[in-house]
């Protein structure tokens, strides 16, 4: 009877650990996370600013890392996006008379709040998302468009498998 018993139990926590792994992922390769980064990867902003995916052709950086305020650009080229979160000059604060649309979509646990700012030198689409504020300066339709993909794809957390911007700070 004690053999059965024992070969019971074993059995049993076998069964609870096979579950245990299944149910957490525990030993698995998040295979349409890593398919997904080859293709258009996710990359974080900062390491406690959330992550974005971006297309191909495009790269970034922290262009300022101080203590309560981070900022940087990301480029093709063709568009730059910047971006600002913390204590820090906003453009939004800077040219609030300048704003001619806002509009507010709801992202699951967060909002976007989007402004087009219009001036002399053209229009300028500004993304805000918490503390988190992106902006750029709108020469085509194509811009826009792309844009607001980048913002729309935000997500509020570090990705584990994705890669981050460097720090290029000027001396």
């Amino acid at each position: 009877m004690g053999k059965h018993l024992n070969v019971s139990i074993r059995v049993e926590i076998a069964i609870l650990l096979l579950s245990f792994a299944a149910f957490t992922g525990f030993g698995q390769q998040p295979e349409a996370e890593s398919s997904d980064k080859t293709q258009n990867p996710r990359v974080n902003i900062y390491h406690h600013l959330g992550s974005i995916q971006l297309p191909p052709d495009f790269a970034g950086y922290v262009g300022a890392n101080w203590t309560d305020a981070w900022a940087g650009s990301i480029s093709n080229g063709k568009i730059a996006i910047e971006w600002r979160a913390g204590i820090i000059e906003h453009v939004l604060e800077k040219r609030r008379k300048e704003v001619v649309s806002t509009n507010i979509e709801s992202f699951g646990d967060f909002n976007i709040e989007f402004y087009r700012l219009r001036n002399k030198q053209g229009d300028t689409l500004v993304a805000k998302i918490g503390w988190l504020e992106f902006s750029v300066p709108i020469s085509h339709k194509e811009d826009e468009a792309l844009f607001m993909t980048i913002v729309r794809s935000f997500k509020n957390e570090r990705c584990s498998i994705c890669r981050s911007f460097p720090l290029k700070t000027k001396e």
